[in-house]
């Protein structure tokens, strides 16, 4: 079975709370998820769990084994199981890996459709440059009419790239495997995941994609127990991996152990800043950090999901423009020579 996905671990330990608070034992309560699972890999998953469990093994080792959980939440239900709030650390990792869902799917949301667009747009040109122009080309030749510079400009360019349809054929074939092995092949993906994360992930939508997960990280971490540095060496996982992000983290642990409260330190580091180091403040006075350390993520995923919305806003009119007023361009420079022809003819 390939990797849990974000929804499945959310189901899985959200699901699992709830059987637990039910006062049902781990064991029993994998079984009953096994029997209602309709899912052939999962049952057959969840069936190793159980089985680890009744020859003797922690959960946590049980999870380890499956291969199919992250480390993430094995470190964390493995302190569960030393600290015994494993109902607690199963309900803050379902709120956890739902949110990773949520943003996961926008993010691919806002670069699906405009993508979409793009290729759209770029079919819709290549047939007019490359099939459409050439005909009336031909014709308005035979007719003894010069097109305008603007439609033998493109005619010309449409041709050049009909002769080289050979190495546009093979740089697109390069295209497609390249993508279809960042898909499939899940070391593939760490690598472009990694290098985009190096070079584009510290500013933008991307440092609130960052900030949300290692709110939610943070919370989750505090919320099973763990002190703030324990919590930070897990959650900073989150949002370490550019020279920025791994500069903050640095400053901001070196705070903390000179004895920083955490929203100074945060504050201080550059993690949060304004509205955020005021909550957190208030959350650290008051006893409730793990709670407004979600109610961050929450803002942070809103602030991030309203990026992605305002940028996918302005790239698709922009492509809707553009492809207009090319289309348009196009039609008009073949009409003008058609409507001097005409205008000839009735006089």
């Amino acid at each position: 079975m390939r990797n849990a996905t974000d929804q499945y671990l959310s189901a899985f330990c959200g699901e699992l709370s709830l059987i637990i608070k039910a006062g049902i034992t781990v064991y029993d309560g994998l079984l009953m998820l096994r029997d209602d699972e309709t899912d052939k890999q999962s049952q057959e998953v969840l069936g190793r769990l159980a089985e680890a469990i009744a020859e003797g093994r922690p959960f946590s080792a049980a999870l380890h084994e499956a291969r199919i959980f992250p480390d993430y939440l094995l470190d964390m239900i493995l302190l569960a199981e030393k600290t015994g709030r494993l109902e607690d650390t199963l309900i803050a990792l379902s709120i956890h890996y739902a949110r990773q869902d949520r943003l996961k799917k926008s993010i691919r949301a806002a670069v699906f459709y405009p993508a979409l667009l793009l290729v759209i747009m770029l079919i819709v040109i290549g047939v007019l440059v490359i099939r459409v122009l050439p005909i009336f080309g031909d014709t308005y030749n035979q007719m003894g009419v010069q097109m305008l510079p603007f439609a033998r400009g493109l005619m010309n360019f449409g041709q050049t790239l009909s002769d080289a349809s050979g190495i546009i054929g093979i740089v697109l074939s390069v295209l497609v495997v390249f993508i279809g092995l960042i898909v499939l092949i899940p070391s593939v993906r760490v690598a472009v995941y990694g290098f985009l994360k190096q070079n584009f992930g510290g500013r933008g939508v991307f440092e609130s994609i960052r900030c949300a997960r290692f709110a939610s990280a943070m919370s989750m971490a505090k919320s099973s127990g763990m002190n703030t540095e324990e919590a930070m060496e897990l959650a900073e996982l989150f949002y370490r991996g550019t020279k920025a992000t791994d500069r903050k983290l640095r400053k901001c642990t070196a705070l903390l152990r000179e004895g920083k409260k955490i929203s100074e330190a945060f504050g201080e580091a550059g993690i949060f800043e304004g509205r955020e180091i005021r909550a957190l403040a208030i959350g650290d006075k008051t006893g409730n950090l793990p709670f407004v350390l979600g109610d961050v993520a929450d803002r942070c995923e809103e602030t991030a999901e309203n990026e992605l919305d305002s940028l996918v806003g302005r790239i698709e009119p922009s492509l809707v423009i553009i492809t207009s007023v090319l289309v348009g361009l196009i039609l008009l420079s073949v009409m003008l020579p058609l409507a001097g022809i005409m205008s000839s003819l009735g006089a």
